[in-house]
């Protein structure tokens, strides 16, 4: 049933109203009223009213001034005027309000029955509207998803891109994920991201070949069809972000933070664009708030477009989480040999060969506990490739001394144990239940030390920890992936290549290619 609100200053007029109509034949509930604009603010608040039936004058606050107050709020609500004069004035400003009648008092019945009628139809019409447009935006959010995550054929995504009004003839397409933050809370909540997202959504209505949805994550995505990927078409796309981030902060009082993926010239490619801009979401908690990082600027930076040299920074991580600090800093010492001729080098360029740098050492340290914070403090204050190295040596040098001590001091006796099981036993079958009834301790209470201390699920853990041990594999041996997948404990293919490329980003086959090729390179 729809809500009805009656304000009047007349105690017999609100009388009258409520018994002159059968207010359930048409679908409707008197809920409270009031006797001025004043009271009726106060009381309706909660209330969650659908139709106000109110007159002009009285005290306080007037019919007008309520409605003006009550349309700020929710300009669905419907009004109904109720008044003894019958100026014009009075009717215009009205119909200005957007009120369903203007009713002269003493009411005629048939004349309010007959506006009360029309107004339920107006709502129910409304509502069937909202119904399908919401359908519609569920859908295209739907479809969008499936897109970048390619997760959808090409031929039913041109079907269904023409239905739902996507354009897919661009000649480049690019990425933007926003991800949000509310300073005052841990995490943000499913009503409260879907009020932010709603916030960019106005901002960006009326902008063409401009997608947006939320993922899984809860991260706003944006997909930009470009006409190039000159200078004015990145500005273009880095300008708007930088308009979403601005309104998120101003108008939501929120912290949002933004990547741009990889400029892709088909449509089909967009996934490969989503994948770099989340990718570099692993920044997010290291650099400040409202910052735009864009994936083109760091791979096409300095260390590429002005030095032509290619440095395979992969390595890096593998030394580091090997824990030999000998390599890692030959490495370094080389990849600076390369770099050390080259000349015209710009502070921003550096700063991103100095973020590339970092995100290497950052992704050897698979457990959160780790304060990376420490190795990011001075990052963006770097100008000079001898501050670089010198700040990278004694980054690689805590992070290796960490994962050293790692394991000696940082966990309970409990969980060394579980952990020197998981290292003795990942190629077998493991499981909680058996650990826990093998160390004769409850097993709910054993996960959740487990994930205190390592800041991981056992099942979680135990899957990264396998894949690593196959990625040494790929880049060590020649054996199948299919043999792999035994070797460290999976007894289906199937369900390792899924978790290989879930956590890696590329499928085994891939992966090895593209280490056999970086050590070509070196």
């Amino acid at each position: 049933m729809y809500k009805v609100f009656l304000v009047d200053d007349e105690p017999f007029i609100l009388e009258g109203l409520s018994a002159l109509v059968d207010w359930e034949q048409y679908g409707l509930e008197v809920v409270g009223h009031a006797s001025n604009g004043e009271e009726a603010m106060r009381i309706a608040t909660n209330l969650d009213v659908d139709i106000f039936i109110t007159d002009i004058f009285m005290p306080r606050m007037s019919g007008l001034e309520l409605i003006k107050r009550l349309k700020e709020k929710n300009d669905a609500q419907k009004f109904i005027i109720l008044s003894g004069y019958n100026e014009f004035e009075y009717v215009k400003e009205g119909m200005k309000l957007g009120i369903e009648n203007y009713l002269l008092k003493p009411v005629n019945v048939e004349e309010l029955k007959q506006t009360l009628h029309s107004t339920v139809n107006k709502m129910q019409s409304e509502a069937h509207r909202k119904v399908v447009t919401d359908n519609l935006d569920i859908i295209r959010g739907n479809i969008l998803l499936r897109w970048v995550s390619r997760t959808i054929d090409p031929k039913e995504l041109l079907e269904r891109a023409k239905v739902l009004n996507i354009k897919l003839s661009q000649p480049y397409y690019v990425v933007s994920v926003i991800r949000f933050s509310d300073p005052n809370r841990s995490s943000m909540e499913a009503d409260q991201l879907a009020e932010v997202h709603a916030l960019c959504r106005y901002h960006l209505s009326g902008i063409v070949h401009v997608y947006e949805f939320g993922d899984l994550d809860g991260d706003l995505i944006l997909i930009f069809g470009c006409e190039s990927q000159d200078v004015e078409a990145v500005s273009f796309v880095t300008n708007l972000v930088r308009k979403v981030l601005n309104h998120v902060l101003e108008d939501a009082r929120m912290s949002a933070f933004a990547t741009i993926g990889s400029y892709e010239s088909t449509f089909m490619e967009v996934t490969e664009s989503y994948r770099n801009a989340k990718n570099l979401q692993e920044y997010c908690s290291e650099v400040s708030a409202n910052e735009i990082i864009d994936y083109n600027v760091m791979n096409a930076g300095w260390e590429q477009q002005q030095t032509g040299i290619s440095l395979q920074l992969e390595a890096l991580s593998r030394h580091i989480e090997s824990k030999n600090k000998e390599e890692a800093f030959a490495y370094m010492d080389q990849c600076f040999q390369k770099l050390q001729g080259s000349k015209g080098a710009k502070p921003s360029d550096i700063q991103h060969l100095a973020v590339e740098f970092m995100f290497q050492i950052k992704h050897a340290v698979k457990n959160k506990q780790f304060d990376s914070k420490k190795i990011f403090s001075h990052l963006f204050k770097i100008r000079t490739l001898e501050q670089l190295k010198d700040h990278l040596r004694d980054s690689i040098e805590a992070v290796i001394d960490y994962l050293d001590g790692e394991r000696k001091d940082d966990y309970s006796p409990v969980i060394k144990r579980v952990l020197k099981a998981i290292e003795e036993q990942y190629a077998k079958e493991l499981s909680l239940k058996t650990l826990s009834q093998e160390l004769n301790m409850n097993v709910i209470y054993l996960g959740q030390l487990f994930l205190h201390e390592l800041s991981a699920t056992f099942s979680d853990y135990v899957n990264r920890y396998r894949i690593e041990k196959a990625k040494q594999l790929l880049y060590q041996t020649t054996l199948k992936a299919n043999d792999i997948a035994g070797k460290v404990g999976y007894t289906d293919p199937t369900y390792f290549y899924r978790k290989f490329k879930l956590m890696v980003g590329v499928s085994p086959m891939e992966y090895r290619q593209r280490e056999a090729m970086q050590r070509l390179d070196q």
